[in-house]
């Protein structure tokens, strides 16, 4: 899921994470770890002070847990609720996600958003709805616009590190 490349040394802005009242109560920061295999896996956030959240979408959230799966290894602010009780692992805290941001690749702050086609090129969208030009795209994101993605490093050069957090929707034929 991740490309390497070489990147400058500046570091990009991090998008701020949507207004606490449209996502929930509780935000928390840390590393996404997946276990296990279908149907059976399950997400968890390990925050810098060694607190386990067992993750789980809350009820109508336009966020899927499989989006947050794709975030497997990054640093990422899950946006939503802990829950009154422990988790159902042993030891964590539950947490209900309504939403996640991206935040850092292997210790480099990343970008996440939707990537788009402009009239001058591509670019990422991010969630406060600015969009950065991008100069120079991998070759794999080139059939992905309208997908969510995560970027390392400054959008006017080859990302360190990139992936796709979420597909873009597949074109469907007029008229279903």
């Amino acid at each position: 899921m991740l490309a390497l490349a070489t990147a400058g040394c500046s570091r990009p802005a991090t998008p701020p994470p949507p207004p606490r009242s449209a996502v929930g109560a509780d935000t928390v920061r840390g590393i996404v770890a997946v276990t296990g295999a279908d149907p059976q896996w399950r997400i968890t956030l390990t925050t810098a002070g060694g607190v386990v959240h067992d993750v789980r979408s809350a009820g109508g959230s336009a966020t899927s847990l499989d989006e947050l799966k794709g975030a497997d290894h990054l640093e990422v602010t899950l946006l939503g609720d802990v829950t009154a009780g422990p988790g159902e692992l042993p030891g964590a805290r539950g947490f209900r996600m309504t939403g996640f941001v991206v935040r850092a690749a292997d210790g480099a702050d990343a970008m996440d958003g939707i990537l788009v086609r402009e009239p001058s090129g591509y670019g990422l969208r991010l969630m406060d709805g600015t969009t950065l030009p991008i100069a120079a795209l991998p070759k794999p994101l080139t059939g992905q616009v309208g997908a969510r993605i995560f970027w390392v490093g400054p959008t006017d050069l080859l990302p360190a590190a990139y992936g796709v957090l979420r597909a873009r929707a597949p074109l469907r034929p007029p008229g279903r």
